[in-house]
């Protein structure tokens, strides 16, 4: 999940894609903050239940 955060979208990795890099990357933007959110909440929660285990 923290590479997830820490990671943008890349066309290059596609083997077929048309020139959508500018319509991708401004929703990639505008989802961000977002989703490092929700990525926030998903690793506290993983935490606090790693540390019941123990």
């Amino acid at each position: 999940m923290v590479a997830m955060k820490e990671s943008t979208p890349s066309l290059d990795e596609e083997p077929e894609h048309f020139d959508t890099h500018n319509d991708i990357l401004p929703m990639w933007q505008a989802s961000k903050p977002e989703l490092d959110m929700r990525i926030d909440k998903a690793l506290k929660i993983y935490r606090e239940l790693m540390q019941k285990d123990n």
